[in-house]
């Protein structure tokens, strides 16, 4: 795979959405927003200096385009979509 034009390919860092009560029981925690940070996978070739592969990035809650690549849940979005690099 390979972006397109200014396009990012991220993999979602995932929240922790289990809890475990004190008697071990585990609950799910729906009130966790979706993630929005992320690491940078794959970068297209008009992307900036300010960006590299490997970065991990905060982005907005609804940026972005879900894409299952080789089994995993991705986002890929243009680099004006990337708030900062942390």
């Amino acid at each position: 795979m390979k972006p397109l034009s200014n396009r990012i390919l991220i993999l979602p860092t995932d929240q922790d959405r289990e809890e475990k009560t004190a008697s071990g029981i585990i609950t799910l925690r729906k009130e966790i927003p979706p993630s929005t940070t992320g690491k940078v996978v794959l970068i297209g070739p008009k992307i900036t200096e300010d960006i590299k592969e490997g970065d991990s990035v905060k982005y907005g809650q609804h940026s972005g385009v879900p894409l299952n690549w080789e089994g995993k849940d991705y986002l890929i979005m243009r680099d004006t979509e990337i708030i900062c690099v942390l």
